[in-house]
C-alpha cells in the first residue's frame, strides 16, 4: 500500500493531467495557482485542509467558447466504482444541469 505522501503526489499528478487534457479540449483552464500553476506543496496543503476528502478534488470547468457547456471531473473514494456513487454523481449532474463528466 502506498504511503500518504505517495498518494497525495499521485493525486496531484492525476489532477494536473486531467486539467491539461481539459485545456487541450477547449475548456477554460487557467495557468494560475488554482489550476495548472498549482505546485505540489500548494496541492498538499489544500488537500490536507479538506481532510483528504475526494469531494475536494472535484473539478467543474466550462468551455472557452460556450460557458453553458460544462464538465464535471469526479474522483471516487473507492478504487472500484459501484452503482451508488455513479447514481449520486448523476443526481448531482442533473441538479446542476451538467451533461458531461469524467469519473
Amino acid at each position: 500500500m502506498a504511503s500518504a505522501d505517495q498518494e497525495v503526489t499521485r493525486m496531484f499528478r492525476v489532477r494536473r493531467t486531467v486539467l491539461q487534457m481539459l485545456k487541450d479540449r477547449g475548456y477554460l483552464v487557467l495557468d494560475n495557482e488554482k489550476d495548472l500553476g498549482m505546485s505540489a506543496e500548494q496541492f498538499r496543503t489544500r488537500y490536507e485542509q479538506a481532510n483528504f476528502a475526494a469531494e475536494a478534488l472535484t473539478i467543474l470547468k466550462s468551455k472557452r467558447d460556450n460557458p453553458a457547456d460544462q464538465i464535471y471531473v469526479f474522483f471516487p473514494v473507492d478504487p472500484k466504482v459501484g452503482v451508488k456513487p455513479i447514481r449520486e454523481y448523476c443526481e448531482r449532474m442533473e441538479r446542476d444541469e451538467i451533461h458531461n463528466a469524467i469519473i
